[in-house]
């Protein structure tokens, strides 16, 4: 059987700009948001399986594959959204094509996985939701939100962000929007938030408890920019157990003057 997996290991967001769709498949629009400094709608792809999850009459889940996503007055910009999330790390994966293209192709596979285990009782789903997070100028923020059963001790899921600047739509990353040559003094810096966060000791190997490579700090590349300060996340089994969940780390712009470039600091 072929298994889907994806770049994303991410919680499930209620957005209050969620809109139906039927069990078809169609998407419906939604009312306009309130713009920042771009204009977007949210719509949706929604696929379901027709075949029940088991014969047992009073289980009447199924199989779901949705996305929930905005659609911007850019096309471009609607592409690269759409991109990044129908793309997967599985090499054995095809290239999908749309919103549609991926969420079909998931219920295929559990209506192929079906036929061989009827009655295995697990309801398999796939969710991803982009929400466009507050805007500032020539920056703008995604945030994907991805989770998927496909039966197992436990939901894949996980929460990742891409930054944008507006006017050429360049993907940054944490490099692009600091100062050059401060990159280590900014992990310094949230390296000492981290280990007061923790409750642990000023210095010292991080091993065994976390994952970072030889036990050293290191800030990762899952980023977005506040009206206050840099939220860093770090998704499950990333530096942790997996009983431990997410791991949120922020730094106030107050503990980095000087190191984020004055464009990038939205306050």
């Amino acid at each position: 059987m072929k298994q889907l997996t994806s770049i994303f290991i991410p919680v499930l967001l209620i957005l209050a700009a969620c809109q139906s769709a039927d069990r078809s498949g169609s998407t419906a629009k939604s009312s306009p948001v309130t713009p920042d400094t771009l204009s977007y709608n949210y719509d949706s792809v929604k696929v379901y399986s027709k075949n029940p999850v088991s014969k047992n009459k009073d289980i009447t889940d199924t199989a779901k594959a949705t996305f929930l996503y905005p659609v911007f007055n850019n096309t471009r910009l609607n592409k690269l959204v759409e991109a990044t999330a129908i793309r997967t790390d599985n090499p054995d994966d095809r290239a999908y094509t749309s919103y549609k293209d991926l969420a079909t192709s998931f219920i295929q596979s559990f209506d192929d996985y079906d036929a061989e285990t009827f009655n295995n009782e697990h309801t398999w789903f796939r969710e991803v939701k982009i929400r466009v997070l507050p805007q500032s100028g020539n920056y703008l923020s995604l945030e994907y939100s991805f989770a998927e059963y496909i039966g197992g001790a436990h939901i894949n899921s996980g929460v990742t962000y891409q930054n944008y600047r507006v006017n050429d739509l360049q993907l940054l990353q944490l490099k692009d929007i600091i100062q050059p040559g401060e990159m280590d003094q900014l992990n310094k810096i949230a390296e000492k938030i981290f280990r007061k966060n923790e409750g642990l000791p000023a210095s010292g190997s991080l091993e065994p408890d976390y994952f970072f490579e030889k036990g050293i700090f290191k800030l990762n590349d899952n980023f977005c920019l506040t009206k206050k300060g840099i939220q860093f996340l770090y998704n499950s089994y990333e530096i942790k157990a997996f009983a431990y969940g997410r791991t949120r780390l922020f730094i106030p712009y107050s503990a980095v003057q000087g190191i984020i470039k004055p464009e990038f600091v939205l306050s």
